[in-house]
């Protein structure tokens, strides 16, 4: 199992906040749709409204059924020439092509990170209310890119140790020792520890530590 190493809390609710920033703008082009008169807008339909808009209006307006004319079924993608937009369509395609620009932009300036314009539909929903609010699942992706593991025994091992330096390192003493020594504790280590050459085996600098009773 890979071990914690940190989590960045404040770059993750940076990132965070910016996806939520443009919430009141998606709910804006929700907004546009559902005053249309048709079915309200559904959470998985988010994607096509950006997409498919005319496609979606379509099957709103006919419920999904057979378009027939003069007795004859008509082909969907010819009865989608042919079909009378609602009023307020077009408020709709302007809000969505505003929503897309600005969207774009942000993508463009590098405020949202890792997405695209065509992902949209992965980062917000619908609640059962009809409100945009971020998604759960995108949120667990932003927090769990700011996570650092530790994923092989060696790095476990390392971290272990690391821990328990700083820890011991906190002793007042140890402190003041590391305080006035310019490259911090590695340079302390480095002059205590030895390593045999070739096989890693750790030993004492008897002298390097016996320097630190001039001190």
């Amino acid at each position: 199992m890979d071990v914690l190493i940190n989590f960045d809390e404040h770059k993750y609710q940076s990132e965070k906040k910016s996806f939520e920033s443009f919430i009141p703008q998606i709910q804006k082009a929700v907004n546009a749709f559902n005053s249309l008169g048709l079915e309200s807008l559904k959470s998985h339909e988010l994607e096509q409204l950006f997409i498919k808009t005319d496609e979606l209006v379509f099957d709103k307006m006919t419920e999904q059924k057979p378009v027939i004319i003069e007795g004859k079924e008509v082909h969907k993608q010819k009865a989608l020439e042919l079909f009378k937009k609602p009023a307020g369509y077009e408020n709709l395609v302007s809000t969505l092509q505003e929503t897309v620009t600005i969207f774009g932009k942000a993508i463009e300036n590098n405020k949202l990170k890792r997405v695209t314009i065509n992902q949209l539909y992965k980062i917000y929903e619908l609640n059962k209310k009809g409100i945009v609010i971020f998604k759960t699942t995108k949120d667990d992706e932003i927090k769990e890119y700011y996570k650092k593991y530790a994923k092989t025994d060696r790095a476990k091992k390392l971290l272990e140790l690391a821990n328990v330096i700083i820890k011991e390192c906190k002793d007042p003493v140890l402190t003041e020792a590391i305080k006035w020594n310019p490259n911090g504790i590695g340079n302390i280590l480095n002059h205590i520890v030895s390593s045999k050459y070739g096989n890693g085996e750790l030993t004492l600098n008897v002298e390097g530590i016996m320097w630190y009773n001039q001190k």
